[in-house]
C-alpha cells in the first residue's frame, strides 16, 4: 500500500469510561458490513471508553480484537476496506469500582447488545 494521509474526527467525550453500546459500519470489498459491540469487560469490572475499543478491535495482536476476527473469519483483511464508521452511545452506566457492581450494568447493555444485533439482521443487514 503507498503512503497516504487519513484523518480520524472525534468528539473528546466519546474517551469516556463506562458502559456504551456501538456500531461498526464497514466497507468491505464484499459490500457493508455491521458489527454491534460494548464496552464492559466480561471478566473484570473494566468499562472502557469507545475510543479505546476502537483500537483493540481492529489490533491483530490484541486479545480484545473481535472486529478483527469477525472480518477475517468472513475472508476480508482488514486493510482491503475502505472505510469504517463508528456510531456509539453512551455512556449508558458509569464504570463500576467492584465486580458485583459491574454485574448488573454490564448485563443489561449485553442483552441491548444482543436485541440491537437481532434487530438489523432481521432489517435486512448484513452483520
Amino acid at each position: 500500500m503507498p503512503t497516504s494521509t487519513h484523518v480520524l474526527t472525534f468528539p473528546g467525550a466519546i474517551n469516556q469510561r463506562g458502559f456504551w453500546l456501538y456500531v461498526w459500519r464497514i466497507d468491505s470489498p464484499e459490500g457493508e458490513l455491521l458489527y454491534v459491540g460494548r464496552t464492559g469487560d466480561e471478566a473484570s469490572p473494566n468499562a472502557s471508553s469507545p475510543i479505546k475499543r476502537m483500537g483493540q478491535q481492529l489490533d491483530p495482536k490484541s486479545s480484545a480484537n473481535m472486529l478483527y476476527r469477525h472480518l477475517i473469519g468472513k475472508g476480508i483483511q482488514p486493510a482491503s476496506c475502505t472505510g469504517f464508521e463508528m456510531v456509539a452511545y453512551g455512556p449508558m452506566f458509569p464504570e463500576a469500582e467492584t465486580m458485583a457492581q459491574h454485574r448488573e450494568p454490564r448485563d443489561k447493555v449485553a442483552a441491548l447488545e444482543k436485541k440491537l444485533a437481532d434487530t438489523l439482521q432481521d432489517a435486512g443487514y448484513t452483520c
